[in-house]
């Protein structure tokens, strides 16, 4: 009875973790760029020599349709000639593992013992640039990181894009 009382105590556990698990953003940018002049962007194009490594993934669609979204909200205008910025995002996947220690002894050791627990998972991570078009150099980075459902369904996937890209973007351009 003890043993599944804890294992029940554990499964609760980690369900409650994973639904409060949250998308955490950052963004950096060169302070001496006027954000204000910012009007239009492309997507940056790969290099002829570069092409035969690009990786084609099933994200990037969702990924630039929603970002595409989120700039066109904020008056930026999607052009193909002459952007004031070039656009290039990155994705990322890490599996990390959690080892725990649950439940308590009064044996001859006491405090130890117990049962050891692993929790596996995947971290995600997409990272948005904005790079001045003309110059070449780096403007604004924004970068998002969270926990991946284990297999997501495409709705899934589209949601924690959408969610990702709006929070990426909430503060942008930077006042």
């Amino acid at each position: 009875m003890r043993r599944l009382t804890l294992a029940v105590s554990v499964v609760a556990m980690v369900v409650v973790i994973g639904g409060c698990s949250t998308i955490k953003v950052s963004t950096d940018y060169d302070t001496d760029a006027d954000f204000a002049q910012l009007k239009s962007y492309d997507w940056m194009k790969v290099s002829e020599e570069n092409a035969q490594y690009e990786m084609k993934d099933a994200l990037g669609a969702p990924i630039q349709e929603a970002v595409d979204k989120e700039l066109t909200s904020k008056g930026m205008t999607k052009v193909s000639d002459n952007p004031d910025v070039l656009l290039v995002y990155h994705t990322g996947k890490e599996t990390r593992i959690d080892i725990e220690r649950w439940g308590y002894s009064y044996g001859p050791r006491v405090g130890m013992g117990g049962e050891l627990f692993n929790y596996i998972y995947d971290i995600g991570t997409l990272v948005v640039d904005i790079v001045d078009a003309e110059k070449k150099q780096l403007l604004w980075r924004g970068a998002a990181e969270s926990v991946l459902p284990d297999t997501p369904t495409p709705g899934q996937q589209s949601q924690l894009i959408n969610e990702a890209v709006a929070k990426i973007f909430a503060k942008f351009p930077p006042a």
